[in-house]
């Protein structure tokens, strides 16, 4: 095979992963894999790993490398490539939203273990402090990889889409008054943030929600129930009952 070809790749970045001594090297460039196969220190028929493929493929079958070759090997691998272990960062915080219920937050790889356990579904949402918005777990780079080639169990949260909100909040269960903060709002209900939680799951509260002047909301008050108590019982999440059309409007032209 003629290895002397050295084309110009058009997307050079380091995003290719070899399989190596039953692990993974990486991650490389395409020029520093061509200039490995040139030196002798790889073969054609090596595999490698970019995410956007999610799958192990030959060097020589990658369309990435296929002008820098003129044949193909003629002894390939029989090398079983590992799987695919991505280096993930701990320090982001998760919030995962499925089956109309929030939890969270959760470091990288225990949400990454409950998406290869399956306990977080396909059709899963995710937030951090880096996004604007809700984002389809299949969608999220961390996470991808785990559900490609499944398929996908869309949670339906059309009438329920989130948006972070951080306001001032004063509740009540008609006994005594807790001041509180919003983590995020919905058309729905909100997820509420308090060291006291007024009550149990199923108990009836009512909310006085101050939001601040940018989010161009105005204050509200809102009835309903507590449906869920965070894990640490640091907060809990609010379904509306009673609350004004005006507020309903106003909360989805924010969310949307």
């Amino acid at each position: 095979m003629d290895n002397s070809r050295n084309p110009g790749f058009s997307d050079d970045r380091a995003q290719f992963y070899l399989a190596h001594g039953g692990g993974y090297k990486g991650p490389f460039r395409p020029s520093e894999l061509l200039g490995k196969i040139q030196a002798g220190q790889l073969n054609w028929s090596d595999h490698c790993f970019r995410e956007q493929d999610g799958a192990w493929i030959r060097i020589s079958d990658h369309p990435v490398f296929k002008s820098a070759q003129t044949g193909i090997p003629s002894k390939p691998s029989t090398a079983v490539p590992p799987p695919f272990k991505p280096k993930v960062s701990q320090s982001l915080k998760w919030y995962v939203f499925t089956n109309e219920v929030q939890t969270g937050p959760y470091e990288t790889g225990t949400v990454l273990k409950g998406c290869t356990e399956g306990t977080i579904p396909a059709g899963a949402f995710v937030w951090n402090e880096n996004y604007t918005d809700w984002k389809p777990i299949g969608d999220v780079d961390e996470f991808q990889h785990v559900f490609s080639g499944k398929p996908l169990q869309q949670v339906d949260r059309r009438s329920s889409k989130r948006r972070p909100l951080i306001a001032q909040v004063y509740v009540t269960n008609l006994k005594e008054v807790v001041s509180a903060i919003c983590q995020d709002v919905s058309s729905g209900g909100m997820l509420v943030l308090t060291d006291l939680v007024p009550g149990k799951v199923g108990e009836v509260i009512r909310l006085n929600v101050l939001p601040p002047a940018e989010s161009g909301l105005s204050a509200f008050v809102a009835e309903g129930e507590i449906v869920r108590i965070l894990e640490q019982s640091n907060g809990f999440s609010f379904k509306f009952t009673r609350i004004s059309p005006d507020a309903i409007k106003a909360i989805e032209e924010y969310v949307s």
